[in-house]
């Protein structure tokens, strides 16, 4: 009978490390194995919870009373505290060990393991902390796990640490040799024109836009998605380049100053376009101006016969347009507001009148919501200037179709209409998407995950988010409970008041699915929110 107890309590220490491994990793890697992003995660309400919840606490109480505790005492007063104590903590600890595994089989059951993706790097940092965890279990008296059992759940974490920063070293090392291959390779394509595109928001659809429209005459390479580091930049390059290319639109994404500066120099692009400046990674940056300072790297490294093309209603950006233009030949200021008229967003296409060099164009496109107006206004006036006509612009904008997860339609019916905007993770654009849920007569929800990174600014914009929501919606549903007291607060200061709060669960879904009326929207905006898409796609 005791082999069996202890037989279990082994395969609820297998399982659990497995699962807190796959995790962790998976975190990590989510946040590219950046320290500075991680520590971001570790201050909102899901990152404190991974340490400070309640079950943890619990553990770390019977870890001291098992190690720390009985050397304290027996050196305060010359004697070891009661066996009893010792015994009734390890017991306890194991017990946690079989409830991690009862909750463990079942959401497994439920698919809701979080998996890193297997690549080298993640499956070397998982061998190298199941090796710490698994060690005693390679000696004869394998119950030394149960003894030594504590101290390895505990260390657990600090050893995915360790094994991060430790495989980052040769990682850089890899990464360096992509980046030194690419540098070499561009270098040698002399017709080959970059075109580089950056911003807090926006990158991606204008970057999807433009390549449309110049692949109808010219032959373009783009880097995928939003794969818009230096890595991925060089990788691409390394792949997918040949002598062959006329342009190469290349993504931009930063998180501090002079990572956008650093592919420049990989790819020395002669055309440069700021999409826009928002709050995104705020908290990385430290502040806007670090923020635009990291984006207008792409403009200081054009050479004075490129084109930047920037958009520019925002004040803060005049110091340093006016700095550019000094060195610059080719700049355009790109204001909606002023070369845009006759706006119009329909449910499933938006059109509008735009000026350029002095004459009217219209357009129309089968996109939605007002945010894509500024993109394809960046994109069409690139492509201007680059050498394609308005009739063959014209042309291609009516047949755009939105880059995948961003504003696209899933369902359409007369009776409930699913938009997947799970691409979106900025404040402006979440704003925007709300706003448009304004043309549905029915029940109008909206599936949001919290957004990250924004620093001080976090709690304002939540409000924000909550305020917009409850004048339109009726609904908002988080998928967790990062700023859930803000988005609340936003709520309740709203005009109408009319959404309702609620965290996404199956009894939430089964809510929804409930009061669905005729002419209904559910927009799913961020990463977690697109597994509740499957909820209602065949309802």
């Amino acid at each position: 009978m005791i082999s069996i107890i202890a037989f279990i309590i082994l395969l609820a220490f297998i399982v659990r490390s497995l699962r807190q491994v796959f995790y962790q990793t998976y975190l990590w890697q989510l946040k590219e194995y950046r320290w500075d992003r991680f520590w971001s995660f570790l201050k909102t309400h899901q990152g404190r919870q991974l340490i400070f919840n309640k079950l943890s606490i619990f553990k770390w109480i019977l870890f001291i009373l098992i190690y720390i505790f009985p050397i304290f005492n027996s050196r305060l007063r010359g004697e070891i505290p009661s066996f009893a104590v010792i015994i009734y903590s390890f017991y306890l600890f194991w017990f946690t060990w079989i409830l991690e595994l009862v909750l463990s089989i079942r959401d497994l059951y439920l698919k809701k393991w979080r998996l890193p993706v297997f690549t080298p790097k993640s499956v070397l940092i998982i061998i190298a902390v199941l090796s710490i965890q698994f060690f005693p279990l390679i000696n004869i008296y394998w119950v030394s796990v149960l003894l030594l059992g504590p101290l390895l759940d505990k260390i657990l974490a600090p050893s995915v640490v360790l094994s991060v920063t430790f495989f980052n070293l040769p990682s850089h090392f890899f990464r360096l040799i992509i980046y030194k291959q690419a540098q070499f390779k561009i270098r040698r394509l002399s017709r080959l024109k970059v075109i580089a595109i950056t911003g807090s928001f926006g990158k991606t659809s204008t970057k999807t836009f433009l390549e449309k429209i110049l692949s109808a005459e010219y032959k373009v390479s783009a880097t995928p998605g939003s794969f818009n580091t230096d890595l991925s930049v060089a990788r691409h390059i390394n792949l997918n380049l040949n002598e062959n290319i006329d342009f190469f639109i290349v993504e931009m994404g930063a998180y501090r100053r002079g990572e956008i500066n650093k592919i420049c120099q990989l790819v020395s692009p002669h055309t440069g376009i700021i999409t826009a400046l928002g709050s995104q990674h705020l908290d990385l940056f430290g502040s806007r101006q670090n923020l635009i300072k990291a984006k207008f790297e792409l403009i200081d490294s054009l050479p004075s016969g490129g084109l930047a093309i920037i958009n520019s209603p925002d004040p803060l950006l005049k110091p340093m347009i006016v700095k550019a233009k000094k060195r610059l030949d080719n700049m355009l200021l790109i204001n909606k507001s002023e070369m845009t008229k006759n706006r119009q967003i329909n449910k499933t296409f938006l059109q509008f009148d735009l000026k350029l060099n002095n004459r009217l164009f219209h357009f129309k496109a089968n996109l939605i919501g007002e945010q894509n107006i500024d993109n394809l206004v960046l994109a069409i006036s690139a492509a201007n200037l680059l050498g394609v006509s308005m009739p063959v612009i014209q042309k291609e904008v009516s047949t755009i179709t939105p880059p995948a997860k961003t504003m696209q339609i899933v369902r359409d019916t007369k009776n409930l209409t699913l938009i997947d905007d799970t691409f979106n993770v900025n404040y402006e654009g979440i704003l925007s998407a709300i706003n448009y849920l304004k043309l549905y007569h029915g029940l109008r929800v909206i599936f949001l995950n919290p957004l990250i990174e924004l620093g001080n600014k976090s709690r304002e914009f939540h409000q924000n988010i909550g305020k917009k929501a409850g004048d339109i919606c009726h609904f908002l549903i988080t998928t967790n409970l990062n700023n859930y007291p803000d988005l609340l607060s936003g709520i309740n200061h709203s005009e109408k008041r009319i959404a309702k709060l609620l965290l996404a669960d199956n009894k939430t879904v089964t809510r929804i699915r409930e009061e669905l009326t005729y002419d209904s929207v559910i927009l799913f905006a961020g990463k977690e929110s697109f597994k509740w898409i499957s909820f209602f796609i065949k309802i």
